[in-house]
């Protein structure tokens, strides 16, 4: 064998692993593009719902996952059975927080977003929290104008 012909060899064999590396670069990027993107899709942004929305339609929110914005009644709070009472100017509805815990910011006249699944048991339309979260009324509603 020749030195050309190694010369020749060795390049084309170079070559091949620089597009064997671009390709396997590429389709890593391609991978990551799609994983970010799918990202996006399973956890998309929530709206919050007002209790009144769900005691006017609460068959349209059974069983699903959903975000309620609202005040803690007062007095409603039970420790014992681990509920309390949560509502808006016009509609209450009942909080199992069973399956979570209250924060320390937690108490009654406060406006908190409660995240969860709505369930009728024989009691009534329950709201089974997963994630209670307290904080500014600001980040719930939108700020009204005057």
């Amino acid at each position: 064998m020749d030195i050309r012909a190694f010369q020749r060899q060795w390049a084309t064999h170079t070559r091949g692993e620089v597009m064997e590396r671009r390709i396997r670069l590429l389709l890593f990027g391609c991978l990551v593009v799609l994983a970010t993107g799918a990202a996006f899709f399973v956890r998309s942004p929530e709206v919050s719902i007002s209790v009144t929305e769900i005691t006017d339609n609460p068959s349209e929110f059974a069983a699903h996952n959903i975000a309620v914005r609202g005040v803690v009644e007062n007095e409603s709070l039970d420790k014992v059975e681990r509920g309390f009472w949560l509502g808006d100017n016009d509609a209450v509805i009942y909080v199992d927080y069973g399956a979570t815990t209250l924060s320390d910011a937690f108490a009654e006249g406060r406006t908190i977003l409660v995240r969860g699944v709505l369930e009728q048991r024989d009691s009534g339309w329950v709201l089974a929290a997963e994630e209670i979260q307290v904080g500014c009324p600001s980040k719930y509603e939108a700020e009204v104008k005057e």
